[in-house]
């Protein structure tokens, strides 16, 4: 960040857009608390998308809440789908619970738009989500769907503005289904503090 500002001297704008400003520590995501903000301020416009009230910085959410499949009405086909993180999987799942996870590979030759709308029907089928992926915590939770998060490897995972279930794998199939929440009905929320904060950028930068 220090170095964003430097480059961009005294005449330059900067702006930081819905970035985390969590550690990623492996399973020991869960010990730590977000690093300090201090080098935020060389910033001339600030929006984190970690939601740390007591901390003063604006919540302004990853711009993905604008993804117009967020909007759709999916039906529910499956009581309970899981996606992972390729990189903290989890391998006690029932054989026949849906699997999808965010490694490239697993798309083929998919571009990533319609990847990104392939994951989302996903998330939308269930009832419930079970991962450990970020962005598919947050996107089953705009779709108002009952979400867990398993293993959080990151702080990132104890930021949310609305935060879903958080449990670890030892908890069993059962005890991690039961920790699930659902916030129905937010994504106007993500949406407009999105929108309000582009507004506010595109004035700074006099864009027409």
């Amino acid at each position: 960040m220090n170095f964003v500002t430097e480059q961009t001297g005294s005449t330059g704008k900067s702006v930081f857009w819905g970035a985390g400003v969590n550690h990623h520590l492996g399973h020991r995501g869960n010990q730590v608390r977000p690093r300090q903000l201090e080098g935020l301020r060389g910033f001339d416009l600030v929006g984190i998308r970690d939601y740390i009230p007591e901390s003063g910085v604006r919540w302004v959410p990853c711009s993905s809440v604008m993804l117009p499949e967020l909007q759709e009405n999916y039906e529910i086909t499956r009581p309970v789908v899981v996606f992972n993180n390729w990189q903290f999987k989890m391998h006690q799942v029932p054989s026949d619970v849906p699997v999808m996870n965010n490694n490239r590979r697993f798309y083929g030759a998919m571009s990533k738009r319609k990847a990104i709308a392939q994951v989302i029907a996903f998330l939308g089928s269930a009832e419930t989500v079970v991962t450990t992926a970020y962005h598919c915590a947050l996107w089953a939770t705009l779709l108002g769907r009952r979400v867990v998060v398993v293993d959080p490897f990151s702080s990132k995972f104890r930021y949310f503005r609305h935060p879903p279930g958080i449990v670890e794998s030892t908890t069993g199939w059962t005890g991690i289904l039961d920790a699930a929440v659902s916030h129905p009905g937010v994504l106007p929320l993500y949406q407009e503090a999105n929108s309000t904060f582009a507004a506010e950028v595109k004035n700074f930068f006099s864009v027409a």
